[in-house]
């Protein structure tokens, strides 16, 4: 976006060349995102693989939904007011 049009004025690029450039990038970020979901959506396989040691993780996320379910509760009208 606007760090590329920077680049674009500094360097003095033409336009066409600035819009496939701006174009390659988008398409870059959109398969990189799309990359990095599957391999959220497939941790377990991808650490097994790896033979990665994900156990302070799994600790980090149990003790924050014990947390957030001990400290959570449905708010009364008093707490609204």
């Amino acid at each position: 976006g606007a760090n590329q049009l920077a680049i674009k004025e500094q360097w003095e690029v033409g336009d066409s060349l600035f819009s496939i450039m701006a174009v390659v990038d988008v398409l870059v970020a959109e398969v990189w995102m799309a990359f990095l979901l599957l391999g959220v959506a497939n941790s377990d396989a991808i650490d097994k693989w790896f033979k990665a040691d994900n156990s302070s993780i799994t600790h980090l996320k149990n003790k924050m939904e014990k947390f957030t379910t001990e400290s959570s509760k449905i708010p009364t009208f008093n707490d609204l007011i």
